[in-house]
């Protein structure tokens, strides 16, 4: 199951221009959308 907004897809897209020749960076700037899904999911 896994939980999609608007903010959230607004964000990697910005995120993923904003950051397309620095990997490191994305991750990171993706580590609370990617958290938040665990949390929902119950895997954290």
């Amino acid at each position: 199951m896994i939980f999609r907004n608007e903010v959230n897809i607004c964000n990697k897209k910005e995120m993923a221009f904003k950051y397309q020749y620095d990997i490191d960076s994305y991750i990171e700037g993706k580590q609370p959308v990617i958290m938040e899904i665990y949390k929902k999911c119950g895997l954290c």
